[in-house]
């Protein structure tokens, strides 16, 4: 993480993106699993700020075009993001269900979808399909 944060203070024109900084990243605990959550670039949703939840709980906010990564002890997560901008906005539908395995990465994409009331999907990607969209995302975080 300081490593990150020191490319970024080193005067990038850019904030790091995934293919900069991933390198960087510190090994997955001993006992934990990594969720890597991100929002591709899509208008939808009219670049609303997502808060995402685990279990409920606030654990970050997530802008358009970027990404966060946890490391959970492995186990059962339920993952959620809702709107958080001027207008707030509840989740509609079921949080994501996600069973971490120590060692292993998994890859949540949220998805904002607009029409009478902001949707807000969080789906299971593979990492090839997860790739496509973290290689132009820039990094916002772990937590």
């Amino acid at each position: 993480m300081a490593a990150c944060v020191a490319l970024f203070a080193a005067g990038c024109a850019t904030p790091p993106d995934y293919n900069h900084v991933s390198s960087q990243f510190p090994p997955i605990p001993a006992g934990d699993g990594r969720m890597i959550v991100y929002r591709g670039s899509e208008w939808s949703g009219g670049g609303q700020v997502e808060t995402i939840k685990v279990d409920g709980n606030k654990v970050s906010n997530l802008q358009p075009n970027a990404f966060i990564y946890l490391d959970r002890p492995a186990g059962n997560y339920a993952v959620a993001g809702s709107a958080a901008g001027f207008l707030r906005f509840k989740l509609r539908g079921n949080p994501l269900k996600v069973s971490l395995n120590a060692g292993e990465t998994k890859y949540i994409r949220l998805t904002v979808k607009s029409g009478f009331e902001l949707t807000t999907f969080t789906t299971l990607e593979d990492a090839d399909t997860a790739m496509q969209v973290l290689s132009k995302s820039i990094f916002t975080g772990a937590k």
